[in-house]
């Protein structure tokens, strides 16, 4: 890295939840400065409509006042567009590294100083961090069974990244190495932040995963139903298809996808049955088992579709606002 301090712009893309976006941007004044990197901020507003200048100015006033900020606005509904307007105006801050993060998500304390030790340890076109995510104390969930926990070492190279925690370096959307944007035709299927990511290691970029750099998510009681769960379930899968079929090719594609769909559909329906027993002597073991169940049937049936080039729909709907 260069000895003079780099700068990121964080984005956060928002849509109907202008009160959870404020608790975010209260939270930046927490984070500990670092000697190497710089932090300026632009907000996407994805609704219809701009924010008054009642909300814009009440926002921009919650941001650290050492922090250029500025709050952008995409009418037109759909993650990557509003991704796509995001980086068009950070980059007129001029950065090195444009972060993304959600907008349910608060950053840990340390987070820019572990992105700065990221860079100074491994040379990389992405370092992406560890989102931890913890159920609403307050919420009942006796059908989510979800768990904090770290699967890879510091430094492993990944083949893909999500925005939910990640920090790329400008010059893959400014020009100088590439001029990537978010796939626009994927409006509410989701998955276009892995099939950006992908677009990055199938032309020799590298990634790396950060689990010191932490953001931290509560997830509300709407996102730990058993019907949320599933039908998430699908659409993720329907979104992993679709892109796999887009980056090999059909037949590669289905020999690829055909044992992923046989497995699950296999594991769901011999599964089910053994749930519902376990359910009256285990009633969690049972729960347990049959969410797992449920998931994998979903997650086939989802894979199907995107590799029919059907993906879903499922974030037209805004969770957890």
């Amino acid at each position: 890295m260069s000895e003079l301090p780099q700068k990121v712009t964080l984005a956060i893309c928002t849509r109907g939840r202008s009160e959870m976006i404020a608790k975010r941007l209260k939270s930046l004044r927490n984070l500990t400065p670092s000697d190497s990197l710089t932090l300026s901020l632009v907000i996407c507003n994805n609704n219809i409509d701009a924010y008054d200048n009642d909300t814009q100015t009440r926002l921009l006033s919650l941001v650290p006042a050492s922090m250029e900020a500025e709050i952008t606005h995409q009418p037109r509904p759909g993650i990557p567009f509003a991704r796509n307007r995001a980086i068009d105006a950070a980059l007129k801050t001029q950065p090195d590294w444009i972060a993304f993060i959600d907008d349910d998500e608060e950053l840990d304390t340390d987070w820019l100083i572990a992105m700065s030790q990221a860079m100074q340890c491994w040379s990389a076109d992405v370092y992406h961090g560890w989102t931890q995510s913890f159920p609403d104390p307050a919420a009942s969930h006796p059908w989510y069974f979800g768990t904090v926990k770290n699967k890879r070492s510091a430094g492993t190279e990944m083949k893909s990244a999500g925005t939910d925690n990640v920090l790329f370096s400008a010059k893959l959307v400014d020009g100088r190495k590439s001029a990537l944007r978010f796939n626009e035709e994927m409006a509410f299927s989701g998955g276009t932040d892995l099939e950006f990511f992908y677009r990055v290691t199938d032309n020799g970029g590298t990634i790396v995963w950060v689990p010191d750099a932490i953001v931290r998510e509560t997830i509300p009681a709407s996102r730990m139903t058993l019907s949320y769960q599933a039908k998430r379930a699908g659409a993720v899968a329907s979104a992993q298809a679709f892109i796999t079929r887009h980056r090999l090719g059909p037949t590669q594609a289905a020999l690829s996808i055909l044992p992923k769909v046989t497995s699950r559909l296999l594991g769901a329906i011999t599964t089910v049955p053994v749930s519902i027993i376990l359910i009256v002597i285990k009633p969690r073991t049972g729960r347990k088992t049959f969410v797992s169940a449920v998931k994998k049937g979903f997650f086939a049936i989802g894979m199907i579709r995107g590799s029919l080039c059907k993906p879903s729909g499922f974030y037209k709907r805004i969770h957890g606002a």
